[in-house]
């Protein structure tokens, strides 16, 4: 995975441990504010597949995501339905249900984006749209632009960027483990 780290703005998010941020983190966000109030995390991925099957993995992310950054402790209890309109959901015990994200473009091997806010931040008055932008790379294989881009109020710490860096360098870390095993 190729990942470049430049951080200009660093820090820890109350309800989060340091210990399970650092931990088993493969890759690490670029993280920009470009304006007061915009957050920016950007991950560079590299698949061996083309870009319609790397497509293909990140619509399942059952298969990626760390159950542990669930709500019922379980990915397999999530999907998400690649269509505009669709819901990446997870079901819960009793009938109950989380929306994660709504999919705004669904353009297979070409754009996933999606809106919505991920944890404690959908609690947030901030607006998150995640964009997954594939390409199939002449040399072989694909790449991924993958961007979170978080924007408006919030009233968490003043440093809850570096933990949403340490959930989502988690998952995306996962996610290159499952597109290193596909085969082009």
């Amino acid at each position: 995975m190729r990942c470049e780290i430049r951080f200009l703005r660093y820090s820890a998010f109350a309800g989060f441990s340091l210990a399970l941020m650092l931990s088993a983190v493969s890759a690490r966000a670029e993280i920009a504010q470009p304006s007061p109030g915009l957050t920016v995390f950007s991950f560079q991925l590299h698949a061996r597949g083309n870009a319609a099957s790397a497509y293909a993995a990140v619509t399942h992310p059952e298969t990626w995501w760390n159950g542990e950054h669930s709500y019922s402790g379980s990915a397999s209890n999530m999907s998400l339905d690649a269509v505009a309109g669709g819901c990446w959901c997870e079901k819960l015990p009793a009938g109950g249900s989380i929306e994660h994200m709504r999919v705004l473009a669904a353009i297979p091997g070409k754009v996933l984006r999606l809106i919505g806010g991920l944890g404690p931040l959908q609690a947030q008055p901030m607006t998150g749209v995640m964009t997954f932008a594939f390409k199939d790379d002449p040399a072989g294989g694909s790449s991924i632009d993958f961007k979170y881009r978080l924007a408006g109020p919030t009233d968490l710490p003043p440093d809850w960027q570096q933990a949403v860096n340490g959930m989502l360098s988690e998952q995306i870390g996962r996610l290159q483990k499952l597109l290193d095993q596909d085969t082009p």
